[in-house]
């Protein structure tokens, strides 16, 4: 099986998704909850749990990318092999990341008697994520590392990806693909106005895997419209991208109803497809080193951040009794500092546990 680089403005968007799910987070903070900022600003922190989505989109088109070819006839031994890629690359940081809130939360119960409201911490919740279940929809599922689900739910899509790469293969050109892939979130709509009673489009824990699974199902069909597109010219592309993202921050800024979170999904898809082929000033801008760098790290980031999330908060609990008495300026520090920590921790998880780990593992166990 041979792979293929990635696209440099697409591991460098997939930095800018991990910020934005770090900074919906943010207000978990102790003491950020009293902080106060801009209305927009507020908004656009709220639907920064969507960036989640975006991975999923960004998800379908990459490993398209990198496998699709090498995998367009039927093979079980591709398919393994594809499988323990995979594992190789997800699963040590996951192991270390969620193994890593045990001394966090012990340390907290002894030393702040600290108590989880929804019983996280469980041995049975722990099963469930080191087995890459917890992000499937069972009940009670979710704890430890709150952000693995979705982590889980991208290794049901790569068990999926065999198939779902062979029936994708056999469109071809770049409208029909486009039309699918608009078929595809159409049709989420229409489940979500059922399964949801017209209140909000993303759909509830109980229907994860129809969530990753359409969207990541979007993805294969751009890497599609993009192998068709990639040989011409795209002067439109850096526009393209540039109106996508300027939509997804009005829109979020905007504070939309969820039940139009079906256009932040598209503008996602519009995005990766436009950053893929752009040449242009915003298509280097993703493609520089820092930000090639941050997306290279991100998923280490995302992993890392809500661990420090339960220890700053613990701790700040201590240094600020009265949340309602910190200052703007205390606030923006205790922010900006958070931010840092995070990004820090994730270069430090991914340097010393994703990226090592991943070569021993291709090299001892991937043939």
């Amino acid at each position: 099986m041979t792979e293929r680089g990635h696209i440099g403005a697409l591991t460098g968007v997939r930095g800018l998704a991990s910020l934005w799910v770090l900074a919906h987070h943010m207000p978990n903070l102790y003491p950020l909850g009293e902080w106060a900022v801009p209305a927009a600003v507020h908004r656009v922190l709220e639907k920064g749990w969507l960036g989640v989505d975006l991975f999923f989109v960004l998800s379908g088109f990459v490993i398209s990318y990198v496998y699709a070819r090498s995998m367009a006839s039927p093979s079980w031994s591709a398919s393994v092999r594809f499988w323990k890629l995979r594992l190789a690359r997800v699963y040590p940081a996951h192991v270390v990341a969620t193994l890593a809130f045990a001394p966090v939360y012990f340390g907290a119960r002894f030393a702040f008697g600290y108590v989880s409201p929804n019983d996280a911490f469980s041995l049975q919740k722990l099963a469930y994520a080191l087995t890459l279940t917890n992000g499937w929809g069972f009940p009670d599922s979710s704890g430890w590392n709150l952000p693995s689900w979705s982590v889980s739910s991208e290794w049901a899509a790569y068990l999926a990806f065999p198939a779902l790469t062979l029936a994708a293969g056999r469109l071809r050109g770049v409208w029909p693909n486009l039309m699918a892939a608009g078929g595809v979130l159409a049709l989420m709509v229409a489940i979500a106005a059922r399964v949801n009673g017209g209140e909000q489009f993303i759909l509830p824990d109980a229907y994860t895997l129809t969530r990753i699974g359409s969207e990541f199902t979007i993805g294969c069909l751009l890497f599609n419209a993009y192998d068709a597109l990639r040989d011409r010219p795209c002067s439109w592309a850096d526009g393209a991208a540039a109106v996508a993202l300027v939509a997804v921050a009005g829109l979020s800024a905007s504070g939309v109803s969820p039940v139009y979170d079906w256009a932040l999904v598209a503008g996602f898809a519009v995005l990766v497809l436009s950053l893929a082929l752009a040449t242009g000033p915003l298509g280097r801008a993703f493609s520089s080193r820092t930000a090639v760098w941050l997306g290279e790290i991100s998923y280490s980031v995302y992993l890392i951040h809500t661990v420090l999330l339960l220890v700053a908060g613990q701790a700040l609990q201590r240094v600020f009794p009265d949340p309602s008495a910190v200052s703007t300026l205390a606030c923006s520090s205790i922010a900006l500092g958070f931010v840092a920590a995070s990004v820090g921790a994730g270069h430090l998880l991914f340097t010393l546990v994703e990226e090592p780990a991943r070569r021993w593992l291709r090299r001892v166990w991937v043939s």
